[in-house]
Parts: structure tokens; C-alpha cells; sequence
């Protein structure tokens, strides 16, 4: 058994982190900049971050407005994991040999987004209380819509890549290498790793991965899966991805076409 801290290192969730610092720097650029918002760190001056911290959404400030807030937050945070997954997915290979592929990379590329939704709560609890003599029970009910506002969206998303996503037991009818582990697909190893990268693979090095409900499991080698396998199984799910990008952008413009109305001046 290799040392305990080591497998935590390289497990999917601290590797995904590890990688959008390192090569996603832009899509890292709009979660420093979220931050600031709600931490009051940045643009305080010009009354930005009360747009976060004491959403308005027709003159009122209520349940309503924090619902609202929480679905565009569940979007930008799915437009974040869709973005991630089609430039990413990539580097680790083994992802086209599970089920539910996309499912498992939103999964474990939770802390980042999970991090801002912790702060954003403590935050709005923090200004409500403090700054606007806000009741508990009336703070509780603000977190509760912001946090179905969430739930919603990241529900239907995933919804819409479980019904149009395929697998490589969809496309090849080969077995997943999480439900049914093949003598062929052995955890990979240190020792593994290295002749990998000897042998100029560019694959990222992952040792475990999250399931639901928070089990863990590891990483299997996909040599014995032909190549084409897997690109089709990626090729697909980003069309499916991009799919779901182009509605998003559609909506902002719509959004953006009836700025006028009352009813579509969202808050934040």
C-alpha cells in the first residue's frame, strides 16, 4: 500500500484543481474575480458586490431575487464543468472507460465550485445580519432559494447529459471498467506512471476517483481499449457539451435583447 497522502495527491478531485491552475488560467481569471465580488475585495467602490450580497429583482429584495441569483450561479458553475470537460477530458483517458463519464468528471471537479457556494453563503449570511438587521429565519430562507436555485439547474444539466451522452458500452457494447473490472484494466501503479511518461504519454496522472455517494475508487489502465474507442467516446459527449454551451450563450442574448423589460432584469 503506497503512502496515504500520495493517493490523496493524485485522486481526480486535487488533480483537476492542480490542472485548471495550471492550464486553465482564464476559466481561473473568472473564479478570482467571483471572489472579489462577494468578498467585497473587489470594486466595493462602485456597490458591485451588494449586487451579489442583496440581489434586487423588481424593487424587492426576497426569496425570489436569491432563487434567481442561485440558478445563474448553477450556471455558470455547469458552464464551467461543460468548458472544463471539452478541453480537458483529454488528459485522462480513463474517463471513456466509465459510465456516466460526464457525471463523474462534474462530480469530482467540485471543490472549486464548491468552495465559492460555501463563501457566497457566509458571506450573504455575514451582510445580511450585519449590514441589513436581517432576521435568522429570513437569512435562512434567502440561502434556501439560492441553494434551489442551484440544485435546479445542476439537476436538469446532468439530466440532459444522462439522457444524450454515450459510453464505450453504448458505442462498442464493451463493459465499463468501473462495473465490471477486466483482468486486462489493473490499477495503475507508480512504477506504471513512470514508463508512461518515458514513453512520452501526456496522459495526466490520476490514482483515484470519486463516486457517488463520496466512494473511492482507482484508476485502471485503458491499453487494452483501442484507440478509436475512446476518441469517439470524447468526440461524442463534446458535441453534446457544445450543445449545451450554445444555449447558454443564446439565453445571455436574449437576456440581453429584452434588457429593457423589467421582468428580465435579473439581478447579478
Amino acid at each position: 500500500m503506497r503512502f496515504y497522502p500520495e493517493r490523496l495527491f493524485y485522486s481526480f478531485s486535487i488533480q483537476l484543481v492542480v490542472m485548471h491552475l495550471k492550464k486553465n488560467q482564464l476559466m481561473m481569471l473568472y473564479w478570482f474575480i467571483l471572489f472579489g465580488f462577494i468578498t467585497q475585495s473587489f470594486s466595493k467602490r462602485f456597490g458591485i458586490p451588494y449586487l451579489f450580497l442583496d440581489p434586487e429583482y423588481l424593487g424587492e429584495v426576497n426569496i425570489l431575487s436569491f432563487f434567481i441569483v442561485g440558478i445563474t450561479c448553477g450556471v455558470f458553475i455547469m458552464a464551467f464543468n461543460v468548458s472544463s470537460y471539452i478541453l480537458n477530458s483529454f488528459r485522462f483517458p480513463f474517463l471513456a472507460c466509465l459510465s456516466k463519464t460526464f457525471q463523474k468528471y462534474t462530480f469530482n471537479n467540485f471543490i472549486i465550485p464548491a468552495s465559492f457556494v460555501l463563501v457566497y453563503i457566509i458571506e450573504i449570511v455575514y451582510f445580511q445580519y450585519v449590514s441589513q438587521f436581517k432576521s435568522i429565519p429570513e437569512i435562512m430562507t434567502y440561502v434556501i432559494g439560492f441553494l434551489a436555485g442551484i440544485f435546479i439547474i445542476i439537476s436538469l444539466t446532468l439530466r440532459y447529459f444522462l439522457l444524450t451522452n454515450k459510453d464505450i458500452y453504448k458505442l462498442f457494447g464493451v463493459e465499463h471498467a468501473d462495473i465490471k473490472p477486466t483482468p486486462e484494466s489493473k490499477p495503475l501503479t507508480r512504477d506504471d506512471w513512470k514508463k508512461r511518461k518515458a514513453k512520452g504519454d501526456k496522459s495526466w496522472r490520476v490514482e483515484t476517483y470519486l463516486v457517488m455517494p463520496f466512494h473511492t475508487r482507482l484508476v485502471r489502465g485503458t491499453e487494452h481499449y483501442k484507440t478509436y474507442m475512446l476518441q469517439s467516446v470524447f468526440k461524442h459527449n463534446h458535441i453534446t457539451a457544445a450543445v449545451m454551451e450554445v444555449v447558454l450563450v443564446t439565453l445571455i442574448i436574449i437576456l440581453g435583447l429584452f434588457r429593457e423589460c423589467a421582468f428580465f432584469q435579473i439581478p447579478a
